[in-house]
């Protein structure tokens, strides 16, 4: 069986049927098909009228972070797409058998690739740790310790490797999900659990401010430790907003340009940012200097 549905725009009426009906546009969007597809998966959807951003294949809705994801870029020049992060256990496409560690994959993903992370294609021990895919195995602690300490010299002793561990706010998501897509924001078929912008000082200043904009609730960002758990697990679990420069490890591996900054939006800042655009400065929006606080200004010698 199949089901029309109408996911267009529904014109003005100019006599009262529209609030005796109350007709309006936002219940056309295709994001509510999305209950009904998961009660009958069986059913075949028709979304007439395609509408902006937004589209609808059968069984299943892809919505409008796409846009986001396409105007973000744009607005904000980046160099590189936003990367979409995606729990999930039914992947779009079935991993292959190339692996690539975490933060390889930030920098591939951003120039257009597509790869699905999992235990089993993850290359670096700490990656699959941190992201929730597979725990440290016990009897690496000491091999693991002797590296951070006398290897990458991150760390200067044992205390300080179980303090960064047992004070974190972000613990591995493990039994998350057995699959994490890493792809573009404009192309991802999955709703994004985190977002990470690859930007650089002034386009991270423009972002914050955009995810914000909205709510004025200050951030809570935590910068320290490995690339992969600052920029995906702790905004994965705390649902937070972070900004981090990755740790220096990463950067010198993968050759991030010295100006790179990883801004991780997780999904409701993500639409917070993409709907504050054409009303916050920080996107698209014109400065209007009110004229009283303009003299007040003159006077005081400053000029805006």
């Amino acid at each position: 069986m199949a089901c029309l549905f109408h996911t267009g725009i529904v014109s003005r009426s100019a006599t009262p049927i529209d609030r005796l009906h109350d007709v309006n546009n936002d219940r056309m969007r295709p994001i509510y098909l999305d209950t009904i597809a998961r009660q009958i998966a069986e059913l075949n959807i028709i979304g007439a009228h395609r509408p902006s951003g937004e589209y609808v294949r059968k069984g299943v809705t892809t919505m409008e972070w796409q846009a986001w994801g396409q105007r973000l870029k744009e607005v904000l020049e980046l160099a590189g797409s936003p990367v979409a992060i995606s729990y999930t256990d039914d992947p779009p496409e079935q991993p292959g058998t190339r692996k690539c560690s975490v933060c390889g994959l930030l920098k591939n993903v951003a120039a257009g690739e597509t790869f699905v992370l999992t235990a089993e294609t993850s290359r670096c021990p700490g990656g699959s740790q941190y992201l929730g895919l597979a725990a440290q195995h016990p009897e690496r602690a000491k091999a693991l310790r002797d590296f951070l300490i006398n290897g990458e010299k991150l760390f200067a002793c044992p205390a300080s490797i179980l303090r960064a561990q047992a004070m974190t706010e972000a613990k591995p998501p493990f039994g998350a999900a057995d699959y994490i897509v890493f792809s573009p924001l404009e192309k991802a078929v999955l709703p994004p659990d985190v977002t990470v912008f690859l930007a650089n000082g002034w386009q991270s200043a423009r972002l914050i401010n955009l995810a914000y904009y909205l709510d004025g609730a200050p951030m809570r960002c935590d910068p320290t430790g490995s690339l992969c758990r600052a920029a995906v697990t702790y905004p994965l679990v705390t649902g937070r907003v972070n900004v981090t420069f990755g740790d220096v490890t990463a950067r010198r591996m993968e050759k991030f340009p010295e100006d790179v900054v990883f801004v991780s939006l997780p999904y409701l800042a993500l639409r917070n940012a993409a709907d504050s655009i054409d009303r916050c400065t920080a996107g698209t929006a014109k400065t209007e200097i009110p004229e009283e606080f303009r003299r007040e200004l003159e006077q005081a010698g400053g000029e805006f």
